[in-house]
């Protein structure tokens, strides 16, 4: 094949075929078409161009319009592209924010600034916020029980009670319950139980409810006689835990209808009337009522409380213990009363008193606790020093005359 372009030259070329027995025909066995001949008269070729093109444009158009709607996310959940703020440590990069709004919930609006590298405008992201609670929230502690209360007109009332008895007693602020014609309480894995008004303590704002039902769960109640100004104290309420500092140890108050509250604690605190008092996870106090100072309320001692509860539940009515002393801020006896209880025991003016029973006092508010706090024809023991020397002595209080 060197030299040669094709190798079958030197075949003969064969003539072809009559043209009525090829299906292909030659341009030279072709009449002349003229373009023009089948266009109707008066319309221009570029007219018909024109219009061909703008029909091809429109048909992409609504091609892609149905194409693009088609790969769009729905409305449950939309995507954007969001400028990253740079931090400094790496280039800002564009993120994709996904927000999926609940039927359910409300919307609002959160503002992201404008991005410091890009400079793009801010960028509203919708976010949920769940409905406010329409319910009582349940109250954590299972000895801290809700009340439902209802007045002679019908109206309800809701308010807080500290399970003190295994056997149904329950001790709660006075205000709470007064002028309530129906008692409900809301016990643990119950549903509400019917109370009933076993006594009321006017002196000290409180009231003892009964619960015809066994073996609840008690409070741990303490003691508020060791309670200082330094001490870290919280008020349990429906909401949860609030703080409490203690301002005066012993004060006198007065309730929401005026009338007086003694033998109370000084709380300064935001909680509800009925929250329970408590130092290292046991009841001190019970909260009584709201002082004219927004912040400061006034609770029972759990002490005094008790006493109360004890002599309601024996007796039917509060009987205060009467010893028949009086003293000063130094805890020095100012006056022992002729034939009182601490006169028969042996008491007089001037004596110290250092201890009742196991504590130790160091001011006249304990002072004043300890002895109210005790029951009625119960024997206590008085530490005293007189003249330098300490001694024991054994009072018996009565009924307050």
């Amino acid at each position: 094949m060197d030299g040669q372009e094709w190798a079958d030259d030197d075949v003969p070329i064969r003539p072809p075929l009559p043209k009525d027995d090829r299906i292909w025909r030659h341009p030279s066995e072709m009449g002349q078409v003229s373009l023009e001949a089948d266009l109707p008269s008066g319309r221009p070729t570029w007219a018909i161009a024109v219009g061909a093109g703008l029909l091809g444009a429109a048909v992409t158009a609504v091609t892609l319009i149905t194409v693009v709607g088609l790969q769009r996310p729905s409305s449950k959940s939309q995507t954007r592209a969001v400028p990253a703020v740079s931090t400094g440590l790496s280039p800002a990069t564009t993120a994709e924010v996904v927000v999926t709004p609940p039927p359910t919930t409300r919307k609002v609006s959160t503002t992201r600034p404008p991005s410091p590298t890009t400079g793009l405008p801010a960028v509203v992201v919708p976010t949920t916020v769940p409905p406010p609670p329409t319910t009582i929230p349940v109250v954590s502690r299972p000895w801290l029980v809700g009340l439902r209360t209802t007045a002679v007109d019908g109206s309800l009332a809701t308010g807080l009670a500290v399970i003190v008895r295994a056997d149904g007693y329950l001790l709660a602020s006075a205000a709470s319950i007064a002028g309530q014609t129906a008692i409900e309480v809301s016990l643990p894995g119950q549903g509400p139980v019917k109370a009933q008004v076993a006594g009321v303590d006017a002196d000290t704002g409180t009231a003892v409810l009964h619960v015809d039902l066994q073996n609840l769960t008690v409070a741990p109640l303490g003691s508020a006689l060791g309670l200082t100004a330094d001490s870290a104290m919280a008020a349990i309420d429906h909401s949860g835990g609030h703080p409490v500092t203690l301002n005066r140890l012993i004060c006198d108050g007065q309730n929401l209808d005026g009338s007086a509250l003694k033998r109370q604690l000084c709380v300064k605190t935001t909680t509800e009337v009925g929250a329970a008092v408590m130092q290292n996870d046991q009841v001190v106090g019970l909260v009584t009522a709201r002082d004219t100072d927004n912040d400061s309320m006034m609770a029972v001692p759990i002490d005094i409380a008790m006493a109360s509860v004890d002599s309601i539940i024996r007796t039917g009515a509060v009987h205060r213990p009467w010893f028949g002393i009086s003293w000063s801020s130094d805890l020095h006896l100012t006056k022992v009363d002729p034939q009182s209880p601490a006169d028969e025991a042996g008491l007089t003016v001037d004596d110290v008193v250092i201890a009742v029973g196991n504590h130790q006092l160091e001011s006249s508010g304990q002072l004043m606790m300890s002895v109210w706090s005790k029951v009625a024809d119960t024997p206590v023991v008085m530490t005293i020093e007189r003249n330098g020397e300490r001694m024991d002595v054994q009072v018996t209080p009565r009924d307050a005359p």
